[in-house]
């Protein structure tokens, strides 16, 4: 099932009931692209002034010394349309996983909220 968003970008909702954004894969393979990010996740949660807020949690490569600003610059001299350029950059040395090896992308929505959250305030 999916839900359209009031920019108009569709949330896939899985089985879970987990949403997902149609456009979070496009945006993950231009980030990781990058020469400095090693690896890129970008989650969309919901907020009410700005109807969703992408962040995306970026693994840096060993040497990196890339800022929150490069990503965004890079983002727009790489003809992202605004709504698909992340608000946030968020760095991490690695990503929780569950016992099995899978990335735990719940853990990282309730980071991201709680981040969000805390912007707000």
């Amino acid at each position: 099932m999916g839900v359209l968003s009031n920019r108009g970008g569709i949330f896939l909702i899985d089985h879970k009931g987990e949403q997902h954004h149609s456009d979070l894969h496009e945006i993950e393979e231009k980030i990781r692209n990058h020469p400095e990010v090693e690896n890129v996740l970008v989650v969309s949660v919901p907020n009410p002034s700005d109807d969703e807020v992408l962040i995306a949690w970026v693994i840096k490569t060993n040497s990196s010394n890339i800022t929150s600003k490069d990503l965004r610059n890079y983002c727009i001299n790489q003809k992202f349309t605004q709504d698909k350029i992340p608000k946030y950059f968020e760095f991490i040395s690695e990503y929780p996983m569950t016992p099995s090896g899978k990335v735990q992308k719940l853990k990282l929505m309730e980071k991201a909220k709680s981040l969000i959250n805390n912007k707000n305030n």
